[in-house]
């Protein structure tokens, strides 16, 4: 009977006791993120009245730091380092001791800014529509985008490219420049990180030449030697050059690098046999126009 008695004692005070549940923690914030400062929003919550803590990496050696004492929320700040963190939360229920914890948060810290290393081509340099290619050399590890600008102050645009993340990288922009034959337009480079970090190149300044040179010539043969007059057009004059195709090693000479208003007076010296000369004349953006000659001396 004593013990029939005792045991509904103890059953009456087992009912007059709360009825626990297992803590359970809600991360509201950080999440899955890439950042571009090392400072962390943390907002914290818990189902009971708890002390918060919080680890660098739970996998990691450290101890677990105090975030929060006492209380159903905690909001505030931690520091975390550039690079992959893993951080994980902890809540310590203040009435049993039961805890939770969450260590599924990836966070990605990228304070650097892009490094742009060189663009070209320089400033005053002439480009066409062939081998006018825009570069930038850069450093970034976890690259967005390389957006290029290019234009007039009166007709501009833009382009992104299909670039690659990594240390001196080259990315190369060929823009349809048909709208800028003959003129001087600005060109410039943004570079965007995953983070938001970004930085601008300086602005270069070229000309556009998509025009290729016309010319005609006379040629007279004095024994061994052969003389040339040439009248070219082409602005942006460069040079004229040969390759004789009879030589053993064909190689290209230059026969005029100046112009006098349009006309090129210029003279070689041959040796007896056949000859079959390529002349090219060359403008300086780089576009060109050939014709063939041959003779024997």
């Amino acid at each position: 009977m004593k013990k029939i008695s005792f045991l509904v004692m103890i059953f009456g005070v087992l009912l007059l006791l709360p009825l626990v549940s297992g803590l359970v923690l809600t991360v509201n914030s950080p999440v899955n993120s890439t950042l571009n400062t090392r400072t962390v929003a943390v907002d914290l919550s818990s189902d009971a009245t708890a002390n918060f803590y919080y680890i660098k990496d739970i996998n990691s050696p450290g101890n677990w730091i105090l975030l929060c004492r006492a209380d159903l929320t905690c909001v505030t700040t931690i520091q975390l380092s550039n690079g992959v963190n893993k951080p994980s939360f902890k809540a310590v229920s203040l009435a049993d001791g039961s805890s939770d914890i969450k260590d599924s948060i990836t966070i990605k810290i990228d304070t650097l800014k892009p490094v742009i290393k060189k663009i070209s081509p320089n400033t005053n340099a002439f480009v066409n529509g062939l081998s006018g290619f825009f570069n930038i050399t850069y450093t970034e590890e976890n690259l967005n985008r390389i957006t290029f600008y290019y234009g007039t102050s009166n007709d501009s645009d833009e382009m992104n490219g299909s670039c690659a993340s990594g240390k001196d990288k080259i990315c190369s922009f060929n823009p349809p420049l048909n709208a800028f034959d003959g003129q001087a337009i600005n060109f410039s480079f943004m570079v965007l990180d995953t983070a938001g970090n970004n930085r601008t190149s300086k602005t270069n300044n070229v000309r556009v030449d998509l025009t290729n040179p016309s010319f005609s010539f006379t040629k007279s043969i004095d024994k061994t030697k052969v003389t040339f007059i040439f009248n070219v057009t082409e602005i942006n004059f460069n040079k004229i050059v040969f390759m004789d195709l009879k030589d053993a090693r064909p190689t290209w000479k230059t026969l005029c690098s100046n112009l006098i208003v349009g006309r090129c007076y210029t003279y070689r010296t041959f040796s007896y046999g056949e000859h079959n000369l390529n002349i090219k004349v060359l403008d300086r953006a780089g576009n060109s126009a050939n014709q063939s000659t041959s003779f024997t001396i």
